[in-house]
């Protein structure tokens, strides 16, 4: 394990079996690794022991293995830009819940474009009416109670 600056493991080859991915301390990052399942497969490149010359696979194992690693280098990017997009709407969000905040407290009334508008539920109604319409209910539904007690 000496040389070695990181150690992956999953499916890269998307045979139902685990791989180690090691990356080696010398070089550049992507110039010199080793993806193996310590069993058939072994890929090695930047290698120069007489070990990865021996367990070199075939041209037709060396394609399909880089067509695998592409694969998941490419569902990995789609997920990180889905992430990047949910934190710029995160993003967003607080923004406009900050500047909603400091509106209020300000006592100034916000001004929503219509696209901010555009989804919007109303948690209450701030109907005259409504509010009148509640208030009649709750009377006729309490009974009248005296201030004074009866004895």
């Amino acid at each position: 394990w000496s040389g070695v600056r990181s150690v992956y493991v999953d499916d890269f080859l998307g045979c139902g079996t685990d791989q180690m991915l090691l990356f080696r301390d010398q070089g550049a990052a992507l110039e010199s690794f080793l993806l193996t399942d310590l069993c058939g497969i072994s890929f090695s490149c930047g290698q120069e022991s007489e070990a990865s010359k021996t367990t070199l696979p075939p041209q037709e194992n060396y394609l399909l293995t880089r067509q695998a690693l592409e694969s998941r280098l490419q569902s990995g990017l789609i997920v990180l830009q889905e992430l990047q997009s949910e934190v710029r709407v995160k993003d967003r969000v607080l923004q406009q819940s900050i500047r909603v905040l400091t509106d209020a407290l300000s006592e100034r009334e916000t001004i929503l474009t219509q696209h901010e508008q555009e989804g919007l539920v109303a948690l209450w109604d701030s109907d005259d009416e409504s509010k009148e319409e509640t208030s009649d209910d709750r009377m006729q539904d309490t009974p009248a109670v005296s201030s004074k007690p009866q004895i």
